[in-house]
């Protein structure tokens, strides 16, 4: 892109630190520093993310608190900071202010900003909730207090952004007064830009189908275990790896045998890379979604995929030749069965590479939005 389509700068701004927003995060980075757009992107000091050094510059890591303050000091200085944080964006004297997360911080800064820059929100999953092992009280509270605040950011907000067609779908049906403000990006691969580094509990020689991501409810991960456990070549492991609170039923499927792999903890950016890179497939047994940033990360490393009969999915799919669609327990078994076989697996393999070529290739993508927005 010639550097005149440029209309102006572009402020990112991510209360993330680390997972796979954060690594959404440096992927808009750096594709609209790569396609010549003045950008500034804020991210939080303690975020965890790689990135090559000619990125570092338009880079400011901002911090609410200092190490020292205790839980009520950082109550009563919070607002304090973020007005600063506010003020730091407006000094960049922005054309737009791209939010590419919705946390709490994130819909705070945004509030701020009324009437003083044109704001994108970033909404993951469609300003729906999906169900979580977490009863703790306070998370509740946090949840009831962010609801009240997300109802006023979404009336008051220039634009919204959704990842997925089913999204803004839903958004659409429910919020039929607003359709003018929604956009719609393909959710990008967000692949880190590091080495990649087998975790611990691996071995290079294990042939394997991963569950990767979060461990919560609406994951589904008891369904898939079951399955394992009906699958009868265990001479490919399973691999469970992600942080998140087991269920007493999942614990018990995943230690009935000894060939389910269990990393319960965060996963550094290069185990990542390194899981999903080397998986014979990639297991999404989904209860509900609306989206999935692991598929997109699949095709780029031409993994195939295995997921639940979930519109939010199945949406990003073509059954049968980037992924199998399970639509009840037996045919989870059936479809590690399918792949266990090496020509099925290549096959689906070049299918996945090129829809990722053709549909989620994050340029093009990034490119529609901004002329949507009038910003090239």
């Amino acid at each position: 892109m010639d550097s005149n389509d440029v209309t102006g700068k572009i402020v990112l701004f991510s209360a993330n630190v680390n997972g796979g927003i954060i690594q959404f995060v440096m992927t808009i980075y750096k594709t609209l520093h790569d396609l010549g757009f003045h950008v500034i992107c804020f991210i939080p000091s303690n975020a965890d993310f790689t990135i090559d050094d000619k990125y570092q510059d338009n880079l400011v890591r901002y911090s609410l608190y200092t190490r020292r303050q205790n839980q009520l000091s950082r109550l009563i200085h919070k607002e304090k900071s973020i007005k600063r944080v506010v003020q730091e964006i407006l000094n960049q004297k922005p054309e737009v202010v791209w939010f590419l997360d919705n946390p709490l911080l994130s819909v705070q800064v945004a509030l701020q900003l009324n009437g003083k820059a044109r704001r994108l929100l970033t909404l993951h999953d469609g300003g729906m909730r999906h169900p979580s092992n977490d009863k703790a009280l306070m998370v509740i509270v946090r949840q009831w207090y962010k609801f009240i605040l997300d109802k006023k950011i979404y009336r008051q907000l220039e634009d919204l952004l959704f990842l997925s067609e089913y999204c803004i779908h839903l958004y659409k049906h429910a919020n039929p007064s607003i359709k003018a403000k929604l956009h719609m990006m393909k959710l990008p691969a967000h692949i880190p830009e590091c080495n990649e580094v087998a975790p611990k509990e691996m071995s290079s020689e294990i042939d394997y189908y991963l569950f990767f991501g979060r461990i919560d409810k609406y994951k589904g991960l008891s369904t898939l275990l079951s399955a394992y456990n009906e699958f009868s070549q265990r001479d490919i492991r399973l691999v469970v790896a992600g942080s998140g609170q087991m269920t007493n039923l999942e614990q018990k499927l995943a230690n009935s045998n000894g060939k389910v792999i269990l990393i319960n903890r965060y996963i550094k950016d290069g185990e990542m890379n390194w899981l999903i890179r080397n998986a014979r497939a990639v297991v999404l047994p989904y209860i509900e979604a609306t989206q999935s940033g692991v598929i997109p990360v699949a095709y780029a490393f031409g993994v195939p995929v295995i997921t639940s009969d979930v519109e939010g999915l199945t949406q990003m799919v073509d059954d049968g030749k980037t992924a199998i669609v399970c639509h009840e327990s037996d045919d989870y078994v059936r479809a590690l069965v399918s792949l266990s076989n090496d020509g099925k697996r290549s096959e689906m393999s070049a299918y996945a590479i090129d829809y990722y070529s053709k549909q989620l290739k994050i340029e093009k993508n990034i490119s529609c939005l901004l002329s949507e927005l009038g910003l090239m």
